[in-house]
């Protein structure tokens, strides 16, 4: 007879061997913990938590948020604000070096207030921001660099998608865990714009200065 420990082993290396043929995750999971629990327990058990577990989980409430945050990301990026606040953000910083890469951090910033997802907010400035700096000749690798570092804002700065899976998960309050990352995400914030600055002070080549804005521009 398996030991749990064993069983857990060879759960973790099935569940590898699984996915690396491209069954999805999910999937994945069900399949290898039926199977475990089968092994312990017996059939019952693991048909039993098979009927029961997806709707146990899908009917949390606190998940009805995750699909209105990525709704709202969508109308975000739909109705143009999120182009519209790469623009503002160029239109104030565009002018020193690295700029655009400074106003892509930026605007990531304030979409990630709307958005509580990192792929969204990468693809949507990957294609707002992306061909902007190629254009005035950046790096490719601070351009891309600035972009995925800005979208990975999202899952911290509320609202985010990961604290609400992690909150349902382990019972957390969602509400402190946003809270909680305010701070942390405007201080990474910062730190990316300390980045993009010192690299392009020591190197202009990677972020040439972009066009300077009149003042009524800016306002505008």
């Amino acid at each position: 007879e398996l030991s749990a420990l064993t069983l857990t082993i060879l759960g973790m290396v099935a569940f590898l061997l699984i996915i690396s043929q491209g069954m999805p995750i999910a999937f994945t999971f069900a399949l290898v913990g039926a199977i475990g629990i089968f092994l312990l327990k017996g059939i019952n058990p693991a048909l039993s938590l098979l009927g029961s577990a997806p709707f146990t989980w899908a009917s949390e409430g606190n998940l009805l948020a995750v699909p209105l945050f990525l709704l709202m990301g969508q109308f975000v990026f739909q109705s143009g604000i999120s182009t519209e606040l790469y623009n503002t953000a160029h239109r104030w910083v565009g002018r020193f070096p690295g700029g655009l890469a400074i106003a892509t951090n930026l605007a990531a910033t304030a979409f990630g207030a709307c958005c509580g997802t990192s792929l969204g907010a990468a693809a949507t400035f990957g294609a707002v921001s992306y061909p902007e700096m190629r254009d005035h000749h950046y790096s490719p690798r601070l351009s891309t660099g600035c972009i995925c570092a800005g979208g990975s804002l999202s899952s911290l700065i509320p609202p985010s998608v990961p604290f609400i899976v992690y909150g349902v998960l382990t019972e957390t309050s969602i509400g402190k865990l946003f809270i909680a990352g305010i701070f942390p995400g405007l201080l990474l914030s910062f730190a990316y714009l300390a980045v993009i600055i010192a690299a392009t002070r020591l190197n202009p080549q990677l972020g040439p200065p972009g066009p300077s804005y009149s003042w009524k521009e800016r306002m505008a």
